[in-house]
């Protein structure tokens, strides 16, 4: 039976109370889920990492090291180093030059200004300093254009001729003797005639001109020392007391007589000799060649001989040819 008060009949829950009922609960969750973290984060447990961890196997067991034991160890390294010994940690202004007094430099060494030690140079001319004492620039031009002319003046060349030959031209001459037994009193007697001709030769040099005088058989022999003279009177006089000195005798070596006289880069070269031998070989006579610097200097020969010459392709005469001279043949018999 339906009682007859409805006014006692439950009435359903309004929705919008069950949402908003609903909300709350999840809002408050958030905050305090929200707070939970924060205090995790900052008083709670530390944030874990990856690190490297080194041991050490000791007699009493295993000792263990992490980064924290190595960046502490490094830190108190750092602490020890003085301040004071960092020289990138000073200030310009505080560094000082040694205490040390340089020549010629005042003894305020310290405050010295960097452009009164390497002043720029003066590109105008205006401060320019003389490089001798007492002379200026037109000084220094003047000598320069001086030494210059001296060093291109040659020596005035002049001409020789011996025993009939060509005129052989320079201002230096080297004179190669042969003084074998057969160039003697005993032989052709050519020694003498020689001396006779090249004391003619020698009074036409000047004195500025250069000479030398070598006679050779087996060994060699200097007029003086080894080295070109000057045509002065007294070393032309010393020409008598050579070949008052020489006898005539030994063996022949052509290729070192001419090679000693090629060493001394005279302009001309004579070879008076009456061509026995051994004669020059081939080689031999290309390294004469080779030292006479590009026939810059010219071989002249001289040949001794009884009655006219037999044979005419000598190697007196190659060696004439080859280096821009004259050969000569010379008849002891007339």
């Amino acid at each position: 039976m339906i009682p007859s008060d409805a006014s006692h009949v439950r009435r359903p829950v309004p929705a919008w109370v069950t949402s908003l009922v609903v909300h709350a609960v999840i809002l408050i969750g958030c905050v305090l889920f929200l707070r939970s973290q924060t205090t995790t984060s900052g008083g709670g447990e530390a944030e874990r990492s990856g690190a490297i961890v080194l041991a050490r196997v000791t007699p009493t067991g295993q000792t263990y090291f992490d980064e924290s034991d190595a960046a502490a160890s490094s830190a108190a390294a750092v602490d020890t180093v003085p301040t004071e010994a960092l020289p990138s940690q000073v200030a310009p202004a505080e560094l000082e030059l040694n205490d040390v007094e340089l020549p010629g430099l005042p003894a305020d060494a310290g405050s010295l200004d960097a452009n009164r030690l390497l002043p720029s140079p003066d590109l105008s001319g205006t401060d320019r300093q003389t490089l001798l004492p007492g002379q200026g620039d037109e000084e220094i031009l003047a000598d320069d254009a001086a030494m210059r002319a001296a060093r291109g003046a040659a020596v005035p060349a002049t001409q020789l001729s011996i025993f009939g030959s060509g005129p052989a031209t320079g201002a230096s001459f080297v004179f190669v003797i042969d003084r074998s037994k057969s160039m003697g009193s005993e032989g052709l007697d050519a020694l003498a005639a020689a001396q006779r001709e090249l004391a003619l030769a020698l009074a036409n040099l000047e004195p500025q001109h250069e000479f030398q005088i070598i006679a050779y058989h087996h060994k060699l022999q200097y007029m003086n020392e080894r080295a070109l003279l000057k045509a002065t009177e007294s070393n032309r006089l010393q020409l008598n007391k050579f070949f008052g000195g020489l006898a005539a005798f030994g063996g022949t070596d052509h290729a070192r007589a001419m090679v000693a006289a090629m060493h001394l880069h005279p302009d001309v070269v004579f070879l008076l000799t009456d061509g026995g031998d051994p004669h020059l070989t081939k080689p031999q006579m290309a390294e004469i060649r080779r030292m006479g610097r590009g026939g810059q200097t010219k071989i002249h020969c001289i040949q001794f001989g009884y009655g006219p010459l037999q044979n005419v392709d000598t190697f007196m005469r190659r060696l004439a040819l080859d280096n821009g001279g004259g050969f000569q043949y010379v008849d002891v018999t007339k």
